[in-house]
């Protein structure tokens, strides 16, 4: 099962599972305004996430700096 969670530094993480290693994750960097609104808008909902992926130690990651990459996915 998924997670998502903001670290003490302000980075925000949502995780295909609870160890990011072992699935896709997105990281929404620290300083970014519309992090937590995300984190609470789409808690519990399946989303849409665009941009380009890239590894993080080895697992697929896209970094959103830019609410608009996010959108609740459809049916």
């Amino acid at each position: 099962m998924g997670n998502a969670y903001t670290s003490s530094s302000g980075q925000m993480y949502l995780n295909e599972f609870s160890n990011y290693a072992s699935g896709f994750s997105v990281w929404i960097p620290a300083g970014n305004a519309f992090g937590a609104a995300l984190l609470t808008m789409y808690a519990n909902k399946t989303i849409v996430v665009s941009g380009t992926i890239t590894s993080y130690n080895g697992a697929p990651e896209i970094v959103v700096t830019d609410a608009s990459r996010v959108h609740l996915a459809s049916g």
